[in-house]
């Protein structure tokens, strides 16, 4: 997969932490497998909103002005997206 199709997952050094989710998560499963049937890509990313110099989201409200500074294209929140 090229790194241009998921950089915003790819760290500086080109290193990721990819993450598989348990058969026990039905939920987060059927999320990757939606995505990868509207993109082609088979890449969710999950993310504490940590940009550099910035604290880590705390609230909804937190998350939403992370995401609009971020530049993240869709984000889901519990049952929200």
């Amino acid at each position: 997969m090229s790194r241009d199709k998921i950089r915003t997952a790819v760290h500086i050094d080109n290193t990721t932490r990819p993450r598989i989710p348990c058969k026990e998560n039905k939920k987060y499963g059927k999320v990757i497998e939606t995505v990868k049937k509207q993109t082609g890509l088979c890449v969710v990313l999950n993310t504490s909103f940590d940009k550099h110099r910035y604290p880590i989201a705390f609230s909804p409200n937190d998350d939403i002005l992370t995401r609009i500074n971020i530049q993240v294209g869709y984000m889901s929140i519990v049952d929200f997206l």
